[in-house]
């Protein structure tokens, strides 16, 4: 009789074990989905958060453009006054006037080596 309370003991204590263990396995695991969908929400309400707030600061359309571009790191993107050192383009070539007309249109609008003239303020 001993024997057999022995049995039924240790096959209770395994399973008793066994399964605090897959409890413990399941909290883990669902506070875990938890954990990552708070991230996730997370920093879409932080991407969300900063699109609002770029365009409450912009007062026009050009500043909210202008606002983004700065915060996108792209290679030959927008480049600020400060930013721009020298111009790369080529000098203009001015195409072969046929009338007087042409010819006075290209002088307003370019000067002698080809480049354009900037528009007044």
């Amino acid at each position: 009789m001993l024997t057999a309370l022995l049995v039924i003991v240790s096959i209770s204590l395994i399973l008793l074990s066994t399964s605090v263990i897959l409890v413990a396995l399941g909290i883990r695991d669902s506070l875990s989905r938890a954990f990552l969908t708070l991230e996730r929400s997370h920093e879409r309400w932080v991407e969300m958060l900063d699109k609002s707030q770029d365009k409450l600061l912009a007062h026009s359309w050009e500043e909210y453009v202008s606002v983004r571009s700065m915060q996108e790191e792209e290679e030959g993107g927008f480049y600020g006054p400060d930013e721009q050192t020298q111009v790369l383009f080529p000098p203009l070539k001015l195409p072969d006037a046929t009338s007087a007309d042409e010819e006075r249109l290209l002088a307003e609008d370019f000067d002698e080596e080809g480049t354009p003239r900037r528009a007044p303020a």
